[in-house]
């Protein structure tokens, strides 16, 4: 419904957000199914999450990927989706590092000041692989959703 009111009274959505026809709702629907058919346990989710994202930044800076979604004209449904379909690594790492973070959080009885130091072990953990990416020239990207933006997203959300 969503995806049609927005195209039935035109409104303005930059292309470069998410593509011509992609909006975020596909993304979480990509996510959401993926996750449920890999069903990863929550170590194998903290592995995959990590895996994914490493090697989705790799695709990115090493293989042309972010000059593509740059730069690509859109020429069929890939392209003119690029910066939305793309970006599903990211978020789909960014999930499954949530998804272990919150199986860890919730395996045990502890007490509120051992949770609270896992939290902030992890949120500094992520901000210095950000500043160490920061310093390697390698910046945040939502657009991208690429490694320096999950790192981002989780110290933020940590």
């Amino acid at each position: 419904i969503r995806l049609a009111v927005v195209w039935g009274v035109d409104y303005h959505v930059p292309l470069s957000e998410y593509g011509v026809h992609w909006n975020f709702f596909f993304t979480i629907a990509f996510v959401g199914l993926v996750s449920t058919l890999a069903d990863l346990p929550p170590v194998t989710s903290a592995v995959a999450g990590i895996t994914l994202l490493i090697a989705y930044e790799v695709f990115l800076t090493c293989f042309g990927g972010a000059e593509y979604i740059l730069r690509a004209p859109r020429t069929e449904l890939f392209s003119a989706n690029r910066e939305g379909i793309l970006s599903c690594f990211g978020f789909l790492g960014i999930h499954w590092l949530a998804v272990a973070l919150g199986s860890l959080l919730r395996s045990g009885h502890r007490p509120a000041s051992n949770t609270l130091v896992v939290l902030i072990v992890v949120a500094v953990t992520c901000a210095c692989v950000l500043l160490l990416l920061s310093m390697l020239g390698v910046n945040v990207s939502r657009r991208f959703c690429n490694l320096p933006y999950a790192m981002l997203t989780i110290s933020i959300n940590a």
